[in-house]
């Protein structure tokens, strides 16, 4: 499936929600938070400066999924971009 999104917004294919600690502890699924990062698949006209590939931090709550085709895609506007990674 292809999604081409319009105007300023952004499908984001979002980093793995982090289930424990770098030494090994599980953490409890209240302490659990979405992700703030991950990659651009594609862009609308109206987004300047990011490209699809690039690794993005973006606001926490913000954006909104979809579920297109058995696929889930998750859709941030521009605005919402916090930075890109090098």
């Amino acid at each position: 499936m292809t999604f081409k999104p319009l105007n300023d917004l952004i499908v984001v294919d979002r980093d793995p929600i982090v289930t424990e600690t770098a030494g090994g502890l599980l953490l409890a699924s209240g302490s659990l938070q979405k992700p703030q990062s991950g990659t651009v698949v594609s862009v609308g006209k109206k987004v300047d400066g990011i490209v699809p590939g690039d690794r993005i931090f973006y606001s926490n709550r913000t954006g909104v999924e979809h579920k297109v085709d058995g696929e889930t895609i998750f859709l941030i506007k521009e605005e919402n971009v916090i930075g890109i990674f090098n």
